[in-house]
């Protein structure tokens, strides 16, 4: 296996870890934690739900609604650091936030799908899988909620991505759940998409 003492070593990419990076995040859970120790209360369970949900909620009203914010307080109040590069300042009252509330943290994505299968269907009915996919999310949709995955090709070849994701590719995985007469409830687009790793842009997400 590849390491920084085995350059010539294998990267196995059928494993969905990375780690070369545990050492780096070692070194820095252990700095973090001997200039302040964890409280007691966020080392349990229900403890720790309040404090990490208002803190990813502020991460992703700066990171992932940072342009929105950007575009509303049109730049005024970005700070600069040390090497005056700009940093966004936390989002003001007219800024878009991520509300606390609207977050639910989970054992990993899968964990997540399986419930969110298990609240949005009723055994039987269908969600949407785009192919080619990563086959694990078969079994998320299926073992708890009992849904039934629907898959449907978003394989291109004038695409430079191979992948390409339209109306019309959505309507065609509709027509194939309407043929076996399953309710479709939801679709799961993965973005990067696994495996081909591609984005999907903005505008094509729109579109749908």
């Amino acid at each position: 296996m590849y390491s920084p003492t085995n350059l010539e070593g294998v990267i196995n990419l059928a494993i969905a870890e990375n780690n070369l990076s545990n050492e780096s995040l070692l070194r820095t859970v252990e700095t973090k934690l001997s200039q302040a120790p964890l409280p007691h209360p966020i080392t349990t369970y229900v403890g720790a739900l309040g404090p990490f949900t208002n803190t990813l909620a502020a991460f992703l009203s700066k990171t992932l609604l940072k342009g929105r914010a950007e575009t509303t307080n049109n730049n005024k109040d970005d700070k600069k650091d040390d090497n005056n590069a700009s940093t966004p300042s936390p989002p003001s009252s007219s800024s878009p936030c991520v509300d606390p509330s609207h977050i639910v943290v989970g054992a990993g994505a899968g964990a997540i799908l399986s419930m969110l299968a298990f609240s949005l269907c009723d055994p039987g009915d269908g969600i949407l899988l785009p192919t080619p996919g990563y086959p694990g999310f078969d079994l998320d949709v299926e073992v708890l909620a009992a849904a039934k995955p629907v898959h449907f090709s978003i394989l291109c070849d004038e695409d430079p991505r191979g992948v390409r994701l339209t109306p019309a590719r959505l309507d065609a995985g509709l027509a194939i759940a309407a043929q076996r007469n399953i309710p479709v409830r939801a679709i799961i687009i993965p973005s990067p998409n696994n495996p081909s790793g591609c984005l999907f842009t903005a505008e094509e997400i729109k579109h749908l």
